[in-house]
C-alpha cells in the first residue's frame, strides 16, 4: 500500500475514498486503487455491467490556496478554480497507455469493454462537505 505522508498526498487520498464510496453507491465494484507503474498510475479501476472503468480522481479542498493571484486572492477563495482543470490531453494520453498496460497485465480479454472516466472531489474544510463531478468518458 502507497504511503501518503505530504498534505497534499492526504489530501488526494482523501479525495479517492469519497470517489470510491460515490462509485459504491452507484453500484460499482472497486476492483483496485492506485495501481502504479514506471509509466503511471491510476487512482481506480472499478467495473459495472461488465465495463472496466479507469478513475482518474483531482482533488480540491477548499480553504486551501493553491495558488495566490496578482491580487493577493487564492484561485480557490474567488471559485475560479476546478479539480479538472489539472486534466490535459497528455494527461489523458500517459493515463491511457497505463490503462493499456494494466488490460495486458491482467489478461483481460481484448472484447472486454472499458473506458476513462475523471471524478473531481471539492472538499469544503470548515463543513466537512464534499462535492463530487464526474466526466463519463474523457476518451471517446
Amino acid at each position: 500500500m502507497k504511503v501518503f505522508t505530504s498534505q497534499n498526498q492526504k489530501y488526494g487520498r482523501l479525495g479517492e475514498q469519497i470517489a470510491c464510496n460515490y462509485l459504491i453507491h452507484k453500484g460499482f465494484t472497486i476492483i483496485e486503487r492506485n495501481y502504479t507503474k514506471k509509466i503511471g498510475e491510476i487512482d481506480i479501476v472499478a467495473s459495472k455491467n461488465s465495463v472496466i472503468y479507469f478513475v482518474e480522481v483531482k482533488s480540491l479542498v477548499k480553504n486551501v490556496p493553491r495558488e495566490t493571484g496578482a491580487n493577493g486572492e487564492s484561485d480557490v477563495s474567488r471559485g475560479t478554480y476546478s479539480p479538472f482543470e489539472n486534466i490535459s490531453k497528455s494527461k489523458i494520453r500517459k493515463f491511457s497507455r497505463t490503462c493499456e498496460w494494466y488490460l495486458r497485465e491482467r489478461n483481460v480479454p481484448r472484447e472486454t469493454r472499458w473506458q476513462i472516466d475523471a471524478i473531481g472531489v471539492t472538499v469544503t474544510r470548515e463543513t466537512k462537505h464534499a462535492k463530487v463531478e464526474v466526466m463519463w468518458n474523457v476518451i471517446v
